[in-house]
């Protein structure tokens, strides 16, 4: 299997993606299959030419164990206070 393309996407979402996709070794063929789209598409989302429907995106992250979620910034913050790395 060749190296993956870095991501080109301006999407810090997007990019995210694509690193869990390589850490996992996932290729875009079995996730756009499970998905239910055409790979190019996945191909489409790391070049930066195309961005995901957030449904197909969803499922994909989904395919990865993963899933989207929506969080306030605030919630976000005190999270990261009561941590203790």
């Amino acid at each position: 299997m060749r190296p993956a393309r870095p991501c080109r996407s301006a999407s810090p979402v997007v990019r995210r993606f694509f690193e869990i996709v390589d850490e996992a070794k996932a290729t875009r063929n079995a996730i756009a299959e499970r998905v239910g789209i055409h790979e190019h598409a996945i191909t489409n989302w790391r070049t930066g030419y195309s961005s995901p429907v957030i449904a197909n995106f969803e499922s994909a992250l989904e395919v990865l164990g993963y899933r989207l979620a929506i969080v306030r910034n605030d919630e976000l913050d005190s999270d990261e206070a009561g941590r203790k790395d």
